[in-house]
């Protein structure tokens, strides 16, 4: 991880300077010239075209100094992002590995009087290795998509087979937390994508819905045809997101404090968004303060021959 945000500052730095390149330093360059034309011949044409230059001169030096600026205020926003994604997958990692290895040693110091007692450590160590592994796999998962090495199986396949998939992953959590998980549908649409991913996208959804919902725990999952596209939305009664953030939401490593500090890497929005756009769709948010959030997935249908 370290090795990436060296490589990309050392990118950012090299974008700073090939702007700079560009706006000022070939302007300088080229009335420099215009400049000792003037010099050894003094017509009144080369006057104009010299007025002319220092004017584009003066508007590329501006346009290059805020195009730099923008790029260096790019560069630190992801460095900051980046070092509290680090920060949070450390207290990720941390919170898992703190209980299995305190239950590992309840059970290896023989503390858990009865059955009962040793079934529940099983149990919850049972839940915190899957923690931990879901987490491991979803940043794992996000590396494979930055590199450009997650491909995807497109076959037909069922919005229907996607969301029970994505309710059978969610399943164990939805019971954990006594979250009123609702489904709908209105009707079954065919469509081409890989359905394992096409309902981890979708079990992301839930899993965020989750983590913003209100005292109430409120989510619904809606499966719908609209023309020629396959909606899949996810809707809690959360505090809603301001406008000014919906396009933040989706960025790698983003977690909006003013949404309230929770669990999470920052990257279950971001893979939403890659693997809908890996399979011709694209992902819409509808929210206002107070309101609630919902989350849509349009995928092109399946055309019957």
């Amino acid at each position: 991880m370290a090795e990436r945000v060296r490589v990309r500052s050392a990118l950012d730095i090299r974008r700073t300077v090939l702007v700079l390149l560009l706006f000022a330093i070939v302007p300088s360059l080229l009335l420099s010239s215009v400049g000792i034309l003037t010099l050894v011949n003094r017509r009144a044409a080369v006057d104009v075209v010299f007025g002319v230059l220092i004017l584009t001169f003066a508007g590329s030096v501006l346009a290059g100094g805020i195009l730099a600026s923008a790029l260096m205020r790019r560069s630190e926003n992801l460095a900051r992002l980046q070092s509290d994604f680090v920060s949070n997958v450390s207290h990720e990692l941390r919170t898992p590995l703190t209980s299995i290895r305190m239950f590992v040693e309840t059970l290896r110091m023989g503390r858990a009087k009865d059955q009962s007692e040793i079934q529940r450590c099983l149990e919850i160590l049972a839940t915190e290795t899957a923690r931990l592994t879901t987490l491991i796999e979803q940043v794992l998962d996000f590396t494979r998509m930055e590199s450009g090495r997650r491909t995807y199986a497109r076959t037909p396949t069922s919005a229907r087979a996607i969301v029970e998939e994505a309710r059978k992953g969610f399943a164990a959590l939805a019971l954990q937390t006594e979250v009123d998980l609702r489904v709908e549908w209105q009707e079954d649409v065919a469509l081409l994508g890989d359905r394992v991913a096409l309902a981890q996208a979708v079990l992301c959804l839930l899993e965020n819905a989750l983590k913003y919902t209100g005292e109430e725990k409120r989510v619904r999952l809606v499966g719908e045809a609209r023309g020629g596209e396959v909606a899949l939305w996810v809707e809690d009664n959360g505090p809603g997101i301001p406008k000014r953030l919906h396009r933040k939401v989706f960025q790698r490593f983003y977690r909006g404090d003013e949404l309230g500090r929770t669990a999470g890497t920052g990257l279950g929005l971001a893979m939403v968004s890659h693997i809908v756009d890996a399979h011709g769709g694209k992902v819409q948010l509808d929210s206002e303060p107070g309101a609630g959030a919902r989350f849509t997935i349009l995928l092109p249908k399946l055309e019957s021959a």
